[in-house]
């Protein structure tokens, strides 16, 4: 393998796992705060680090009642700080000088195509951790079915905030189905 070869593959792996901790960071944030629309001294610190403004109060607090949100940072400011994670790749890989191989080029479009996901994937998963879930006629009789086959969660979780991480690249598991991190590609049974 030639020495820009090598590079490259480096200089890949260290922006999937930039993608994985960053994502993965602003997700932990996020999901730490305590009141609905709130902020912690973390979240404030990703904002900052992010360069992103925080929501003025008054608009935090119509969006926490209005959505009925139960914990967590307001969506609008994760999905900037996502939008910056992803615009901040994506200008990373661009300046990437590689050759179109055919070993690289698959790697670097599935990049792409997970970089345009990340704000969109993150916040579904996110929403559907702090806002509260609708529930149906059938609401009922569902959970009481899905209970006596739940499998157990990690003893060091709390049901709200554990996320499975890449060991990897960090990156958190948006899917319950991904058999293999969407970030950079591993299978989740070799970690």
């Amino acid at each position: 393998m030639s020495e820009a070869m090598s590079d490259i593959r480096t200089k890949l792996d260290e922006l999937e796992r930039f993608l994985g901790s960053s994502v993965s960071d602003a997700l932990d944030a996020a999901l730490q705060v305590e009141i609905p629309c709130g902020e912690s001294p973390a979240w404030l610190e990703l904002l900052d680090v992010f360069r992103q403004e925080q929501t003025a109060e008054d608009s935090r607090q119509r969006a926490a009642a209005s959505t009925g949100q139960l914990f967590g940072a307001p969506p609008d400011e994760l999905n900037m700080v996502l939008t910056e994670i992803a615009g901040s790749a994506k200008e990373r890989l661009n300046k990437l000088e590689w050759k179109d191989d055919g070993q690289n080029s698959g790697r670097v479009q599935r990049i792409f195509n997970v970089i345009d996901c990340i704000p969109r994937e993150t916040l579904i998963l996110y929403r559907k951790r702090v806002m509260p879930q609708r529930r149906s006629m059938f609401a009922g009789a569902m959970a009481s079915a899905q209970q006596s086959v739940r499998k157990p969660e990690p003893a060091n979780s709390t049901s709200k905030t554990f996320i499975m991480r890449c060991g990897k690249c960090g990156a958190p598991r948006l899917k319950k189905d991904n058999f293999t991190c969407e970030y950079c590609d591993t299978p989740y049974a070799e970690q």
